[in-house]
Parts: structure tokens; sequence; C-alpha cells
């Protein structure tokens, strides 16, 4: 006989970062980053990791699966204010909350999506937040501040998500 696996199942049995690495590439299908910061910086999609890495080796192992925007996924750690522009996008954790305003003035400078799963950064600036609600993400989108960076969002992507900051909650 077989059981059908329920999404309350299938969540005990993967991990809450693998299931976010998963989430970080489905979330850029339905994004365009911005023309005028050159997005096609090479052959690699660089992430970077703001701070105390709490995928403990999760993101690097999904993709080496899987590619973003065709290209494939580079996970470096950032370290420095100078780090932030070799991404593409930035995943900030909770260690970083004292420079947060760091992170969201050079995502708008240099065309770069911020991520995190921190309580209150996206209503902050943070471009997604993906947070873990009774055993389930909830998907955050401060709309106002990917526009601000001139990130386009697709409605099927804004109509599954929260809206958050700005003038959108």
């Amino acid at each position: 006989m077989l059981i059908p696996f329920s999404a309350f199942a299938l969540l005990q049995i993967v991990e809450e970062y693998q299931l976010k690495s998963a989430f970080i590439e489905r979330v850029t299908r339905f994004i365009t980053w911005p023309g005028q910061h050159n997005h096609n910086r090479g052959k690699t999609f660089k992430i970077g990791l703001a701070g105390e890495n709490p995928f403990n080796g999760k993101l690097r192992s999904y993709f080496k699966d899987h590619k973003i925007k065709n290209r494939d996924v580079r996970i470096i750690a950032v370290r420095s204010k100078a780090d932030i522009g070799k991404c593409d996008l930035i995943f900030v954790s909770e260690s970083e909350k004292n420079d947060l305003d760091i992170y969201i003035s050079q995502s708008r400078k240099f065309g770069i999506l911020t991520v995190s799963d921190c309580e209150g950064f996206t209503e902050k600036g943070i471009h997604i937040g993906l947070l873990m609600q009774n055993k389930n993400i909830d998907l955050l989108i401060n709309k106002t501040s990917l526009e601000e960076s001139g990130f386009k969002v697709e409605s099927l992507l804004l109509d599954y998500a929260k809206i958050v900051g700005g003038n959108n909650q």
C-alpha cells in the first residue's frame, strides 16, 4: 500500500536549510536583475554568505546539481565590504544585523539580490525573506526595495509571497 507524503511529512524529512537552498534557486527564476549593473559578470553565478553560515554545507551541496540563470553557482564567504560587489546574490545572516544598511546600500549600487531568514530584515530593506513559520517557509518580498534596486519581479512570485516594507504592508 502506498502512503502519500504530505508537505508536512516532507518538511520533516528535508532539513530546513536544504529547503531554503531550493527556495533561493526557485525565487531567482522569477526575478530579472537590473540591466545597468551588468548582471552577466561571468560564467559563474556567485552567492555570498555574509556572517555566520547557517547552511552547514547544504547550499554548496544543493548547487552542485543546480544552476541559476543557466550559470554554474559558486558559494563565497563575504568577509569585507569589498567582497559584496563580487556577488550576484547575498544571504545575510543574523550576525550581520549591525551592518544591514551596508548590505542594502551596496546591493542597490551593484544590483545584488539580498536574501535572509532573519525576522525583521525584509521589512528593513532586504529583498527576500525566507522565514520558518509552523514548519513551513514563508516567502517575504520587499517589493519597494526590489524596485528601488532596479529588479523586476514576476507577478506569479508576488502572488505567492507576503509583501512587506514601504507602502506594501
